[in-house]
């Protein structure tokens, strides 16, 4: 997880950002991923198998964030993904069995 002071920063740089508009599921949705992002280097077990998760590193699947979120399809939560993706608040990589998010400090700082 990452550490309560980093949320915050996070939560203040991004609350009144243009990505947003008038979304709040969109925001709590990310504050969600910024919640999961470990706080340091570790593993996590995904379908019986171990990975490896680096410091601010969310590992799950597309199918996982949609129950998670109540989301109506994986689709909306694919191109909310890589609407954070291309705004740089998170990295994303697909696998055919996981995602693989980063935070990003700020929107787009590493």
């Amino acid at each position: 997880m990452i550490d309560k002071q980093e949320l915050l920063d996070l939560i203040l740089a991004t609350h009144w950002h243009d990505t947003w508009k008038d979304s709040l599921c969109d925001y709590m949705a990310y504050v969600d991923l910024a919640l999961q992002a470990k706080e340091e280097r570790g593993r996590t077990m995904i379908r019986g198998n171990f990975i490896d998760v680096d410091e601010r590193e969310v590992v799950t699947s597309l199918r996982d964030l949609q129950k998670r979120w109540r989301w109506g399809s994986v689709g909306r939560v694919k191109r909310f993904l890589e609407m954070l993706d291309q705004e740089g608040y998170i990295e994303v990589q697909y696998d055919q069995s996981m995602t693989r998010i980063k935070i990003r400090q700020q929107g787009g700082e590493e």
